[in-house]
């Protein structure tokens, strides 16, 4: 489960960065919008990978 939710969480990372950079001409909203996305779906995966690390080291 927890791969899921890092492959999930990686690829709104990518999908995000890549519309941000490919996608240059977008009206403010949108960039605002995507931004948000990105920085939030970065946060849950570092929170992510952090909580799987911290029950590996209890093991």
């Amino acid at each position: 489960m927890e791969k899921l939710i890092n492959f999930f969480l990686s690829l709104v990372i990518g999908l995000t960065a890549g519309i941000l950079i490919v996608n240059n001409p977008l009206n403010i909203t949108n960039r605002v919008f995507l931004l948000l996305i990105l920085l939030l779906a970065t946060g849950l995966l570092m929170m992510a990978l952090y909580r799987n690390h911290r029950i590996k080291l209890k093991k």
